[in-house]
């Protein structure tokens, strides 16, 4: 395994890396490196039955470490937000002030934006049209969703994001 993606998921995880099984381990490393893993990729690498490969994933999923994109066998399993850059850099020692104003980031303005222009937006659309690439815009769309902006709409490969309604 690369050592980068392990020191990644260390300095992320901190003393949670130390709980994680070697197979769990793989997966995330799997899904840093090509953007996503499915249960059939990790059920490859690590040489095992599909219902083994579905309970780590799940497990990583409900450790809030891999977000599921898709149903079914087309089900994608990205980094989770807390892998993002933006994330992991800290913020301590700043203002002890709670700021309840929302505050968006460039490229979150620009999804938004996009949004109000054109009444929607792709995972597809996203990649093409703003040059972002899947795991990155799965996580702004999951961060807009958390910041209430934005709101999914359809399931597997019709999922479209709108404005949230008021």
């Amino acid at each position: 395994m690369p050592k980068e993606s392990i020191e990644e998921l260390k300095s992320v995880l901190k003393e949670k890396y130390l709980k994680l099984s070697k197979d769990e381990v793989m997966a995330l490393v799997a899904a840093q490196q090509e953007d996503c893993v499915t249960n059939n990729k990790l059920q490859q690498l690590l040489d095992t039955h599909t219902l083994n490969s579905n309970k780590i994933l799940s497990s990583l999923v409900d450790k809030g470490f891999l977000e599921a994109d898709g149903v079914g066998r087309g089900t994608k399993y990205q980094l989770s937000n807390m892998f993002d850059d933006e994330n992991s850099s800290s913020i301590e020692g700043e203002n002890e002030l709670v700021n309840f104003e929302v505050k968006l980031d460039e490229d979150e303005n620009k999804i938004l934006n996009y949004i109000i222009i054109h009444g929607f937006i792709t995972n597809s659309l996203c990649r093409t049209e703003l040059d972002f690439k899947k795991h990155r815009s799965v996580r702004l769309f999951n961060s807009l969703m958390k910041k209430e902006r934005i709101e999914k709409v359809g399931s597997g490969n019709k999922i479209k994001y709108v404005l949230k309604q008021e």
